[in-house]
């Protein structure tokens, strides 16, 4: 056994990269007309903040009786 001293990490080397906040009424929001009659908005996506690993995250509203069953869901690449 030996009285060294424990090892230090070493610093972080690694960019830490783009931050994005919003507030409660912030991000790309749309209206969905009927069937769906609500709105979705965007909260983070590609397009909105740099990201090495695209993704997105989002919300959707609809009114209690509507139904986006209907509607095709289709992704789309830019």
């Amino acid at each position: 056994m030996t009285d060294a001293a424990p090892e230090t990490p070493a610093p972080a080397t690694h960019a830490v990269g783009d931050f994005l906040i919003l507030g409660p009424d912030e991000g790309e929001n749309h209206w969905q007309p009927v069937p769906a009659n609500g709105h979705i908005s965007v909260r983070v996506a590609p397009k909105l903040v740099n990201m090495e690993h695209p993704v997105g995250l989002g919300t959707q509203t609809v009114r209690p009786a509507a139904t986006s069953a209907n509607m095709p869901m289709t992704a789309t690449r830019r």
